[in-house]
């Protein structure tokens, strides 16, 4: 399984989702990590895409999430997870 820990992403940008993270059908563990002024469409800071299932469970343990910003904040896709922060 794929775990991401102790990275700083920062900055990012995205005219789709997950500026930050983009995941299409998996289900990271992402640990001890921080997300901060990234922008994108759907889910600024990380995006989570079913693909083909929506049987996902991405794993976000002890991370900060700072001034990360959607496009479409009300807007949700279906078999999707999105993460952002004011």
């Amino acid at each position: 399984d794929l775990v991401i820990e102790g990275f700083s992403i920062t900055g990012g940008f995205n005219n789709n989702g997950g500026a930050g993270v983009y995941c299409y059908g998996s289900s990271p563990t992402i640990r001890n990590c921080i997300f901060s002024n990234n922008n994108g469409l759907w889910g600024s800071a990380a995006y989570f895409n079913g693909g083909t299932t929506t049987e996902q469970s991405p794993i976000i343990e002890n991370c900060t999430f700072v001034n990360n910003t959607p496009a479409l904040p009300a807007m949700e896709r279906p078999g999707s997870r999105m993460i952002f922060s004011p």
